[in-house]
């Protein structure tokens, strides 16, 4: 009788073990689709976005102190002076320096809806930079012997 009642309480478990790994598959399966969902609408907005933007400039370089920060804002500046609404977004992860160049540094970013608010630097030009995200200043660089 209590080999029997042992065997019944592993058995207990046993099924309480596989029903719980199957409600975790559940919820992850669920959380899975519910991720997907949300990809798929954020990759549409971005589509949008994206389609209202008549002209779009990439300024971009496989290396770093080439002076793509300043063409960008100059480039910019320039666009801006000249009439044209501009939008500069500096996506550098290792040392953003656009929100210095155009004197935001410091500046956190607003949010509304959903979305990011640009900051606004003059008439005609708004920005969005990774140091407006970032909480510290000390940006780990990899590969730079500390």
């Amino acid at each position: 009788m209590f080999i029997f009642q042992d065997e019944e309480r592993r058995g207990s478990k046993i099924l309480d073990n596989v029903n719980t790994k199957a409600a975790q598959q559940r919820a992850q399966e669920e959380m899975r689709k519910k991720r997907e969902q949300s990809n798929k609408e954020m990759a549409e907005k971005l589509k949008q976005n994206m389609a209202n933007i008549k002209h779009k400039i990439l300024v971009l370089s496989n290396k770093g102190g080439v002076g793509k920060s300043s063409v960008s804002v100059n480039l910019s500046c320039a666009l801006a002076e000249k009439g044209y609404r501009v939008g500069l977004l500096d996506a550098d992860l290792h040392g953003p320096s656009v929100a210095k160049m155009l004197g935001f540094e410091g500046e956190k970013l607003t949010y509304s809806n959903g979305q990011i608010k640009p900051i606004q630097v003059r008439e005609n030009l708004s920005a969005v930079s990774m140091a407006s995200l970032i909480e510290s200043p000390d940006i780990c660089r990899f590969g730079e012997d500390l």
